[in-house]
């Protein structure tokens, strides 16, 4: 039994149902705060890993290979890696 009505599971295109139910469904005040929603949630994400990679290698790997590190001076290992990453 099909699901989607009209339209083929292998041939309907998936990525453009969530835009085309903005486009069509919302009205037009409320897309630029879904957008911006949208936006704020990978601006957290991008934090996050940004954050736990700065964490993992200053922690895990220069305090390996230098355990004599201050902290500060790991604080600062940490934001050269997120500028790396």
């Amino acid at each position: 039994e099909n699901n989607f009505a009209g339209a083929d599971a292998e041939t309907f295109d998936f990525d453009r149902s969530y835009p085309f139910l903005i486009k069509t469904v919302v009205p037009i005040n409320l897309r630029g705060i879904i957008v911006a929603s949208m936006l704020a949630s990978l601006m957290s994400s991008l934090a996050s890993v940004f954050n736990s990679s700065a964490t993992l290698f200053s922690m895990n790997i220069w305090k390996e290979w230098y355990p004599d590190s201050s902290e500060s001076s790991l604080v600062w290992v940490g934001r050269g890696t997120v500028v790396v990453v």
